[in-house]
């Protein structure tokens, strides 16, 4: 239809058609010195217009750590690392403020980058003056007062608990320039715990305690222990996730270059990568048409025998009604990617979750030509060690 078809389609004045179509906001292709809008991208206009009127779910709000304790700290954990997508810093957040009020005084959560630096990620301290300081420290200078011992707790594995810190060793180890700060800041009991995730250290946690009256307890060890398992599998799911969306783009832009050819399986599969994340190339129905051999053995299937099922078929029955409802949101343009795991269901009948990367790739008049899925597993969380001291 020409721009004047679809601004009456739309209830708008031609003018107000024309806007959105310079934005960008209604896809149209130029012939000539007019513009042809195809019905598709009418849909698609509609669905993210409703869509952008609509209001936010509102989410369940838990409760607090003081009316939960240790299980709702863990509960909260859990639920941060379930949301994630591609940032773990939430689960950091969640984690150190929690430790922080559960458990106090300072709580440091750092990265290990790719280089063995640490990262601070998480700084908190229920008293703001000292959470400056503290800040200072982490921020500021390359060491920190803590930073033998978590070397020692990355080194070998396993947390270093330090009951009562001696005073002379403390200032022996701290940094000349930071000195200064343990008038403000002191260090009587210590812990660093090291949050792991497939045989690799991620990050670590720190506790320090301001006064020599509370020093740290197994028990808490153990809580720390429980949370930094949440970590390491956080900071090893973020680097999946970018990875995936990554890989992602680059078949949707290649799928696009293919124009009608974009399900077409002989030039389809040469795009897939052997080794890593599952991949998938659905047509407009949502049926797989093509996928890598890293999507078959997620599934224990041959992969042959993914061609031609829904994505809907392959997650477990309480989710079919979801996968159903974001492909129709995909497929009539109120989103073009989408990202929400998925249970997935074994050919042996195990169950897989799985983090899930959908995106559409459309042509110039805004038409669905093909459906790209990147997915990995989800991370179970795991121990450096075997066991720890039992919570209470």
């Amino acid at each position: 239809m020409n721009l004047k078809q679809a601004a009456r389609r739309l209830g708008v004045h031609y003018q107000t058609a024309y806007r959105y179509v310079r934005s960008g906001r209604l896809a149209a292709v130029r012939v000539g010195a007019t513009y042809e809008i195809a019905e598709h991208a009418i849909e698609q206009f509609i669905a993210q217009t409703e869509a952008a009127q609509r209001s936010p779910r509102v989410l369940e709000q838990p409760e607090s750590l003081a009316a939960l304790g240790t299980r709702g700290l863990l509960h909260d954990a859990r639920a941060a690392y379930s949301a994630m997508a591609l940032s773990p810093a939430g689960v950091f957040d969640v984690v150190a403020d929690g430790l922080a009020r559960g458990l106090g005084d300072l709580v440091v959560v750092r990265a290990v980058s790719d280089m063995g630096c640490l990262v601070p990620c998480a700084v908190r301290h229920a008293d703001p003056r000292r959470l400056s300081v503290a800040w200072t420290q982490v921020e500021t200078l390359a060491r920190t007062a803590s930073e033998h011992q978590e070397r020692v707790a990355l080194a070998v594995r396993k947390p270093v608990l330090i009951r009562h810190v001696p005073q002379d060793q403390l200032r022996s180890q701290t940094p000349p320039e930071l000195l200064q700060y343990l008038d403000a800041l002191g260090s009587h009991s210590l812990m660093c715990v090291p949050a792991c995730h497939d045989g690799v250290v991620r990050a670590v946690i720190t506790l320090s305690r301001d006064l020599p009256s509370r020093p740290y307890t197994t028990d808490d060890l153990a809580v720390v222990a429980r949370l930094a398992t949440i970590v390491g599998a956080a900071v090893a799911r973020s680097g999946a996730a970018q990875s995936a969306w990554r890989r992602r783009r680059s078949l949707m832009v290649s799928l696009g270059e293919l124009g009608d050819d974009a399900t077409d399986r002989k030039y389809v599969q040469d795009l897939f990568a052997e080794d890593g994340s599952a991949e998938i190339v659905c047509d407009t129905d949502g049926r797989v048409v093509c996928a890598n051999c890293a999507a078959g053995a997620i599934g224990e299937i041959d992969v042959e025998h993914l061609v031609g099922l829904s994505l809907d078929d392959l997650v477990i029955d309480g989710e079919k009604d979801g996968e159903r409802d974001l492909l129709a949101r995909l497929f009539v343009g109120e989103l073009s990617y989408a990202d929400a795991p998925r249970t997935v269901v074994t050919e042996t009948g195990a169950q897989v979750r799985m983090a899930v990367h959908r995106g559409v790739v459309r042509n110039a008049a805004a038409e669905p030509r093909a459906l790209v899925v990147v997915a990995t597993p989800i991370p179970e969380p795991e121990s450096c060690v075997r066991s720890y001291p039992s919570a209470g």
